[in-house]
């Protein structure tokens, strides 16, 4: 019997976050001229998480662990064979970062839509 390959039936049948790392390569856009966060990308999307989509209920930092792991593992320099991986690499474990850390975090939410703090704290794109 051979079912279809798609269910996503790694994971505990309780785990319920159905994010697929292998196929996660849309990483969003920031504005982050100076590399202080992400760089270019959302830190948040690199973890495959949709920040307009949450309203209040951010993620944990058990999922945000949970989904670097899993991402980590995928993009791995030594066992990826995509051309990018080492970047991407580099990428996710900064977003996890990011995003555990309550300070950074806290200041990568509010300049989200606030170009203007950023250029007070860290200064324009040269």
């Amino acid at each position: 019997g051979t079912g279809p390959t798609d269910s996503g039936t790694a994971g505990s049948s309780q785990d319920t976050d159905t994010f697929n790392a292998k196929d996660h390569t849309d990483w969003g856009s920031y504005y982050d001229p100076k590399n202080i966060f992400c760089g270019q990308y959302d830190c948040y999307q690199i973890l495959g998480f949709d920040y307009e989509n949450y309203g209040r209920e951010k993620p944990s930092t058990k999922t945000i662990t949970k989904r670097y792991r899993a991402l980590s593992r995928e993009w791995h320099p030594d066992k990826s064979k995509h051309k990018d991986a080492k970047e991407r690499f580099v990428k996710i474990a900064r977003a996890y970062e990011v995003l555990t850390d309550v300070q950074q975090r806290k200041e990568y939410d509010f300049m989200r839509y606030n170009q203007e703090a950023y250029f007070q704290k860290y200064g324009a794109s040269v």
